[in-house]
């Protein structure tokens, strides 16, 4: 996997299509010798993806790439944005989040991946881990948690030469 000192200056990012399944977020400007955490969420929901990235954004190290709303829309960014973390749904409009982890899994140098979801049953919790997610949480217990996992990664990283990897602790 990438270093996660890699860092785009884009001022900003739009993943998907105009017909709303996308999510406009600023992108920070870090400094160059700065460790961030790239991070990328795919969740249907407007306000949760909008609460995700402001809480995120107060996060020093973290840079949010980009957001998606659909299945379509976040294959497609995540692999023109290379995120190290990934927040993803299971739920999605046009088909689930597994269809995104099966996807982005399938490639050498895939982020890793942290399941969010409201459908926290122990069939999903285990399809998922099958399928290669890093990190299964509940969106109605754990919400906190995805933030002191993004912290713990990135303090990490910063101690590690090669980056984020799939080494990483979890």
């Amino acid at each position: 996997m990438k270093a996660i000192a890699r860092v785009k200056t884009e001022s900003s990012f739009l993943s998907g299509n105009s017909e709303g399944d996308s999510v406009q977020t600023p992108a920070l400007s870090p400094k160059a010798d700065q460790k961030q955490l790239r991070v990328f969420i795919a969740d249907d929901s407007r306000r949760i993806l909008a609460n995700l990235i402001a809480l995120l954004q107060q996060e020093k190290g973290v840079q949010i790439v980009g957001a998606a709303r659909t299945t379509k829309a976040a294959i497609r960014a995540i692999q023109h944005l290379t995120p190290d973390l990934v927040i993803l749904d299971f739920r999605l409009p046009d088909g689930n989040g597994l269809d995104v982890l099966k996807e982005i899994k399938q490639h050498d140098s895939c982020p890793l991946v942290m399941m969010l979801t409201n459908y926290a049953y122990p069939q999903y919790r285990e399809r998922c881990r099958q399928w290669g997610a890093d990190y299964f949480f509940d969106k109605s217990q754990d919400f906190e948690q995805v933030i002191r996992t993004c912290q713990q990664l990135l303090s990490w990283s910063e101690r590690q030469p090669e980056g984020l990897t799939h080494a990483s602790p979890q």
